[in-house]
């Protein structure tokens, strides 16, 4: 991937990149991506698409597609060599305009203004959305939830959704989770429902609160969920065969061995069409051990905590025939004492 070789020790980076492409990125993590292997390239280090992966923690295929919009917006030149691709990034000219080479539009700031003061439903969403978010936008975030709006076409309920669910979260965050549920269909209030308590659940297989999901856990997850489409039962299957080899530990790094291992597992399900349990059980040619019953163990209290004695039926037999003995006793008024008691 590299192409310049430079003896410097800092990254330089072009104004005209900085000033004119880096705020219309679709996402931050594109900017992030472009400017990381152009270190690399400068120093004369070859770098994988994999290894960017890895240090951003996002799936390989997040960073062929932030490859694949510098190549349309000009800033790169990508070519296919085999199941990778090779980078070369271009001269920018200070004169151009950031234009898609596939014709496709994009919201600029100038674009935004204009937006926000001819669209009074717009600013008003603009505004809901800074005070569920619990601060103010700088101009890049307006651009960013203009472009929600308009090019991902979320309605302003979804939005508002988005900004609650994110809070917190910086907004290259917010970029990624939006793209997603645009590229899910997910449009409605009960549609965002369901995706984040899809997604609360695989977490817990992993004992992972969702507010303190990493990006990767959740492009995983989507990954599993909806390209994949397994069921929770056999993603939860997954996750305990994984635990089984790595431990429960959910400590960063071991979490990110027990989602890589995890995934590999599924997909290797996922090649060979199994969709449930009872495939998998087929496949396999075993039964698929259920999780195993372990019985509540009861805190001794005080109504329970000695030994209880422990009678025969002859015991019962002799304590029912003393105390029929003692009535009898009592109704002919000849009381007699039973040196053996009851």
């Amino acid at each position: 991937m590299s192409v310049f070789k430079a003896e410097t020790g800092v990254t330089p980076v072009s104004n005209v990149f900085i000033e004119k492409y880096m705020p219309e990125a679709g996402s931050y993590a594109f900017a992030a991506i472009y400017i990381y292997a152009l270190k690399y390239a400068l120093s004369g280090t070859t770098l994988e698409n994999a290894d960017i992966a890895q240090r951003f923690g996002l799936l390989e295929s997040d960073v062929i597609k932030a490859w694949k919009y510098w190549a349309e917006m000009g800033v790169v030149d990508m070519r296919t060599v085999g199941s990778d691709c090779e980078i070369t990034f271009l001269p920018l000219d200070d004169t151009a305009e950031p234009v898609h080479k596939s014709g496709k539009g994009s919201v600029f700031p100038a674009d935004t203004e204009e937006i926000l003061k001819k669209n009074p439903d717009v600013r008003q969403l603009v505004e809901a959305a800074e005070r569920t978010y619990g601060r103010l936008f700088s101009p890049a975030d307006l651009n960013a939830v203009v472009r929600f709006s308009i090019q991902l076409k979320l309605p302003g309920e979804v939005i508002l959704l988005l900004f609650s669910h994110c809070k917190g979260r910086p907004m290259s965050y917010i970029e990624l989770t939006a793209q997603e549920w645009a590229d899910r269909d997910i449009r409605t209030s009960d549609a965002v429902e369901k995706h984040i308590e899809a997604y609360k659940e695989v977490l817990s297989f992993f004992g992972v609160s969702h507010g303190r999901a990493a990006e990767y856990q959740l492009k995983f997850i989507g990954k599993w969920i909806y390209d994949m489409n397994m069921p929770p039962e056999l993603i939860q299957k997954a996750c305990g065969i994984s635990k089984a080899r790595f431990g429960s530990d959910t400590a960063v790094r071991r979490l990110k061995e027990l989602f890589s291992y995890t995934n590999g597992i599924l997909e290797n399900w996922h090649r060979d069409g199994v969709r449930t349990l009872h495939q998998l059980e087929r496949s396999e040619g075993r039964p698929v051990e259920a999780p195993a019953f372990v019985r509540p163990q009861i805190k001794p209290t005080k109504f329970v905590n000695y030994d209880q004695p422990v009678y025969s039926a002859e015991d019962d037999r002799e304590v029912i025939r003393r105390k029929n003995k003692r009535k009898i006793n009592e109704q002919t008024g000849n009381l007699q004492t039973d040196p053996k008691g009851i």
